[in-house]
C-alpha cells in the first residue's frame, strides 16, 4: 500500500517542469541518433535517351551482397539514401526475349551530399551509340594518318 506523501511526490514530479524537460530531451537525443542518412544518390535510368522505369540493384564495390533496388517511377528516376562509400549499379535485364541491357556504373557517394548518376539501358541489337571525340583530336571512329614525309 503506498502512502499518502507518495502519491504527492509523483503528482509534483510531473507537475514541475523537470520531468517533461527531460522527457523531451531523451526524445531530441534519439531523434538524432536515429536518423537516415543525409547522402546517397540521385538514380536516372534512360533508354535511348528517354526516361525508363528499369530496375537497378546496388552493391557496395567489391562486395557481392545487394545493398537495395529500385525501379524508377514513369520519368525515370529515383533517390537513395546511402551511407558514403564507393557502389556499383547493376541494372537488371527483364527475363523476356529482346529486354533492354545496360552495363553497371560505378558511383561515389560523399558525406551529405547526393551525386546524379545515370544508368544507361539499350535494346539488345541495339548499334552502341557513336564515341565521342577528343577535343582537338580527329572525328570519332577514325584514325588518325600517320605523320611521314
Amino acid at each position: 500500500m503506498m502512502s499518502a506523501d507518495a502519491g504527492g511526490v509523483r503528482s509534483w514530479l510531473w507537475r514541475s517542469p523537470v520531468v517533461p524537460g527531460l522527457l523531451i530531451a531523451a526524445m531530441v537525443v534519439v531523434a538524432l541518433l536515429s536518423t537516415e542518412p543525409t547522402s546517397g544518390l540521385d538514380v536516372y535510368v534512360r533508354l535511348g535517351g528517354r526516361p525508363y522505369a528499369g530496375l537497378v540493384t546496388v552493391t557496395r564495390r567489391g562486395a557481392h551482397e545487394v545493398v537495395t533496388g529500385h525501379r524508377a517511377g514513369v520519368d525515370g528516376h529515383f533517390r537513395l539514401r546511402l551511407a558514403p562509400g564507393f557502389y556499383i549499379l547493376h541494372p537488371v535485364r527483364e527475363a523476356r526475349p529482346g529486354a533492354p541491357t545496360g552495363r553497371d556504373v560505378e558511383a561515389r557517394v560523399r558525406q551529405n551530399r547526393f551525386a546524379a548518376v545515370t544508368v544507361r539501358f539499350r535494346v539488345a541489337g541495339a548499334p552502341r551509340p557513336p564515341r565521342r571525340a577528343t577535343p582537338g583530336g580527329p572525328p570519332a571512329g577514325r584514325r588518325q594518318a600517320p605523320a611521314g614525309p
